[in-house]
């Protein structure tokens, strides 16, 4: 299940049913529980709005963090997972279509279908205009968040899994391999990092990024202020 933290409320996605808790940080007691669709997901949040995955209704809850309501339901693709907020805008990967819907947050309506041709968002980043996005079947998607168009695939290696942005880079663990490519500002493979196990889940302190490694039962720790942020010019 999925957390998300709204003031003083923590958010959690209760996956195996079709309920979200709402815990009192303060007192670390639920006090609420919201029911959704099923299979709750991933949570995202713009002003006092919530908005959560629901994977097996395909749908979108909307819930006012004030009055812990659910105030819309929106119909997106089949199977959302990952989701995101940029501006007034809301993305969701529609995992069992090779889609992302996005959402106006004003009208909380469905405004645009952005086409990958590959399901299984696992993971989504932003920097600045730009989202990045690691799916089932090896991509890596960048997309133009002004106009909502794929502008780039990168390959990076087997079973890309989770990303994470970074001042203006994104690191993405290959776990099919044992490597952390790292995309720079113009969208290049600025570094590739080598790990000693297959790379997972990242968090971040200070200018280090950490990863675990599950194969071997470790963490690295990645300086991130020794990584160029662009490919070095070879013109002279």
């Amino acid at each position: 299940f999925h957390l998300i933290i709204a003031g003083t409320k923590l958010y959690v996605a209760n996956n195996t049913d079709t309920t979200i808790s709402v815990i009192d940080t303060n007192t670390d007691n639920v006090t609420s529980t919201i029911s959704v669709g099923t299979n709750p997901d991933s949570f995202t949040i713009i002003g006092n709005k919530l908005y959560l995955t629901n994977q097996s209704s395909d749908t979108v809850s909307v819930v006012n963090t004030v009055t812990d309501t659910v105030i819309e339901t929106i119909v997106v693709g089949d199977s959302p997972g990952t989701i995101i907020s940029y501006g007034n805008k809301v993305y969701v990967s529609n995992n069992n279509l090779g889609t992302i819907s996005v959402i106006d947050s004003i009208s909380d309506t469905v405004i645009d279908t952005i086409n990958t041709g590959s399901g299984g968002g696992w993971s989504f980043s932003i920097i600045d205009n730009k989202l990045y996005l690691v799916t089932v079947g090896d991509h890596f998607f960048i997309i133009n968040l002004d106009t909502d168009s794929v502008i780039a695939d990168l390959t990076l290696g087997t079973q890309p899994y989770y990303s994470v942005s970074f001042k203006d880079k994104v690191y993405v663990s290959v776990n099919g391999g044992t490597t952390v490519p790292v995309i720079g500002q113009d969208d290049d493979v600025v570094d590739v990092i080598n790990t000693p196990g297959a790379p997972y889940y990242f968090t971040m302190f200070g200018d280090k990024i950490y990863v675990g490694n599950y194969t071997d039962s470790s963490v690295s720790a990645i300086n991130s202020s020794t990584i160029p942020s662009e490919l070095p010019n070879l013109v002279s």
